[in-house]
């Protein structure tokens, strides 16, 4: 998602709020924003176009399609949500709508799922210059409105997994193995954003 007025570059990586934030954004974004569903008020899922792509477009796609006509990209500021990798596998899991924790069926949506360093990193670096913490949400988020010059607002809960019931620390201890393989899957997260 971008703001040419505001200066403002949101990168999606799944299952790290990126609903919760992009459903404040969408009324500063210079994007298409459709097929809008909401669930108790909330909107809760919803397509974003872009000339870089889509809702999960990577900063190297917008790299990649940047114009000279928005500016330089050094001008803007570049923001996405990090999670705990190894909450996130578990957010994703549950997502994916298994009802209980199975160690098989953990490591195979574990694969599917892309690291975060993926979406936010460009030549083994981060590029993120104003990062959104998701277990500091509220406050990192109410960080970076200052910045750019927007107003705060509560960030609502949207595309939540529900049948994740217990700490993902729980789940692990159910299969041990899990933890080694987030670990491995996800290195370059863990390195990157400081888990």
């Amino acid at each position: 998602m971008i703001s040419f007025d505001y200066k403002f570059i949101f990168i999606h990586a799944p299952k790290t709020a990126g609903n919760s934030i992009q459903s404040v954004l969408k009324k500063y974004s210079s994007d298409e924003v459709f097929n809008t569903r909401y669930k108790n008020g909330v909107l809760d899922k919803f397509g974003v176009q872009n000339f870089a792509g889509g809702k999960h477009a990577t900063l190297n796609h917008y790299i990649r399609n940047w114009d000279d006509d928005y500016g330089k990209i050094e001008d803007y500021i570049i923001t996405g949500c990090v999670r705990n990798p190894w909450d996130r596998a578990t957010s994703y899991y549950f997502y994916l709508g298994n009802r209980n924790f199975n160690c098989d069926s953990f490591k195979k949506s574990t694969k599917q799922l892309l690291p975060q360093s993926h979406y936010y990193c460009c030549d083994q670096k981060n590029l993120l210059n104003c990062k959104i913490n998701y277990e500091n949400l509220q406050s990192d988020f109410d960080n970076f409105c200052n910045i750019v010059g927007i107003k705060k607002e509560k960030l609502p809960k949207a595309n939540v997994s529900q049948k994740k019931t217990k700490h993902f620390k729980e789940y692990f201890k159910e299969c041990p193995s899990a933890d080694s393989l987030v670990r491995e899957r996800f290195q370059k997260d863990i390195k990157f954003f400081g888990y």
